[in-house]
């Protein structure tokens, strides 16, 4: 729908058309996506990706969880952009330049990924079994026969460890602007990042709130 607006906008900016029909047609949007990941299946989907012999897409799920970045600038990652700290990247989606501080544990998957080779800095780190990227339709058929082959639930997609990421981080007590610094959004877009990345009906979070505002409150003493 989106590319047949396109083109009768086309058609009245070069008055082949007097009107655009299509602004009229209402489209029902899809509610969005409120999947989480646990602790336990991420671990899973880790331990049997190596077990699998697919070592890359464990190092994957590991950066995802980690980082919080978007599925296709995890697979687009170079060993130019890591510095033993740290990724440096710019997104994808808003071109914006991020650095990405990581956990030990990914650091330390990440260089023995590398092993005692030195790679061109070009050079993939998320690398299917020919050395070169992940396509986005191959990643997701390999991680998908891995998830079933721990029986974990289809609706559990790759993309959701991004909002399972934003979700702890909120749990943990993150502000807005600090969860903004870790998906890349901008802090405009703050109120939009909890409800679309966050789990916003998390009891955990609504206990950390009432546990502030406990702390915080000022009246009289009983």
């Amino acid at each position: 729908m989106k590319w047949f607006r396109y083109v009768f906008g086309f058609g009245i900016r070069f008055e082949l058309t007097r009107s655009n029909p299509t602004l009229a047609i209402r489209i029902k949007q899809p509610p969005p996506r409120r999947h989480v990941w646990n602790p336990e299946q991420i671990t899973a989907v880790i331990r049997a990706a190596t077990d699998m012999e697919r070592p890359c897409i464990a190092l994957a799920v590991q950066i995802a969880y980690d980082t919080s970045l978007r599925p296709g600038d995890i697979r687009a990652l170079t060993w130019g952009q890591f510095d033993c700290e740290s990724f440096w990247l710019k997104q994808q989606k808003t071109g914006t330049d991020q650095r990405v501080p990581l956990w030990p544990d990914t650091i330390a998957m990440i260089q023995a990924a590398r092993g005692d080779t030195i790679p061109m800095p070009g050079a993939p780190i998320i690398r299917a079994p020919h050395g070169r990227p992940y396509r986005k339709d191959n990643f997701e058929h390999r991680f998908r026969n891995i998830c079933r082959a721990i029986n974990l639930p289809d609706d559990l997609q790759f993309r959701d460890i991004r909002r399972t990421a934003a979700t702890e981080r909120a749990e943990g007590g993150a502000t807005v602007a600090e969860i903004a610094a870790s998906t890349g959004h901008s802090i405009a877009h703050g109120a939009r990042i909890l409800d679309t990345y966050v789990n916003t009906k998390n009891y955990e979070m609504a206990q950390n709130a009432q546990a502030k505002r406990l702390r915080n409150r000022k009246g009289p003493k009983v």
